[in-house]
């Protein structure tokens, strides 16, 4: 990839695309980008994060040396990525970017456009989103489709795990760089204050993170767990929905009738931290996953 600062005599400069934003918006690419970037921004590079206004606070406009910008969004499931990276695409354009970087396969359908608009273009797959059992027949063409222009045109193709990479190589026949995701590994947090306001003990829980979907499974451990009449422990789900549809409404409808289950709602920090570190038994069980950095935290925290 060309380095052009010399020509405008200033940073090199980043234009994001795909995500809705951060910090403190549940998502796995919302937190890929969270760390990514920032580290980015610390090393020199100028970054500048198109977000969906909707998802953000209204107040802050700069995180760590990143500059975010929100533009309007759909919040509706089928019509938020289209419209907001369409949009993106045209707002990237003014801003002159020495490379504009495509989050996720959706948003990759418009990477033809990008590259018709004169912009160098690297795209990261995250995960076949298509096999995500929310999705439609419509959608899930949309997809793959995005999926398809996005491999076929960007400039470079990065992958986040290498089974992902090896699939793109073979259908596509294109190099694929593999950068996989990756956490901040931290000394333990030697504290149990936060459990208390949820009414746990140190390892007295099963514990479970993420967006309340289907494809995440969490109905399966909710009906796990009720079937082997678990007296002494608790099930605890961290998350929430994105978009309040029947699955969500419904999941934590029969989620609250148990009394040993607990939703804590979306939590970061050291709430969090508190959570992973305590927990007797960590379980994800997703049907669909890229490289979970739920896992990867799970892991790291014991």
């Amino acid at each position: 990839m060309p380095d052009r600062k010399s020509q405008k005599n200033d940073r090199f400069r980043v234009v994001v695309l795909g995500l809705r934003g951060f910090p403190g918006i549940p998502g796995g690419i919302e937190t890929h980008c969270e760390h990514l970037y920032s580290r980015l921004a610390q090393r020199g590079f100028e970054v500048i994060v198109l977000c969906r206004a909707p998802y953000m606070d209204g107040k802050t406009r700069e995180y760590r040396g990143v500059r975010l910008e929100p533009l309007p969004s759909s919040t509706n499931k089928y019509l938020e990525t289209i419209g907001h990276t369409f949009l993106g695409v045209w707002a990237a354009m003014k801003r002159r970017p020495d490379v504009l970087h495509v989050h996720g396969i959706g948003p990759a359908f418009f990477v033809p456009l990008a590259r018709a608009l004169g912009m160098r273009v690297v795209m990261t797959h995250h995960g076949p989103d298509y096999k995500r059992k929310k999705w439609g027949k419509g959608a899930r063409l949309f997809l793959r489709a995005g999926e398809y222009l996005g491999v076929k045109c960007a400039h470079r193709v990065i992958a986040v795990s290498e089974f992902i990479a090896r699939g793109l190589r073979e259908r596509f026949r294109r190099q694929i760089d593999c950068i996989p995701n990756g956490i901040e590994v931290r000394p333990p947090s030697g504290s149990a204050g936060f459990l208390k306001e949820f009414g746990l003990r140190k390892g007295g829980y099963i514990l479970s993170v993420g967006r309340f979907v289907p494809e995440k499974g969490f109905h399966d451990l909710l009906a796990a767990f009720e079937r082997a009449g678990i007296r002494e422990g608790k099930l605890v789900f961290v998350g929430e929905a994105t978009h309040r549809d029947a699955y969500a409404q419904a999941f934590e409808k029969e989620a609250r009738q148990n009394p040993s289950v607990v939703l804590t709602g979306f939590l970061s920090g050291e709430p969090l931290r508190q959570v992973y570190e305590n927990a007797g038994l960590f379980v994800l069980p997703s049907y669909y996953e890229g490289l979970p950095l739920v896992l990867l935290e799970a892991l790291s925290h014991g």
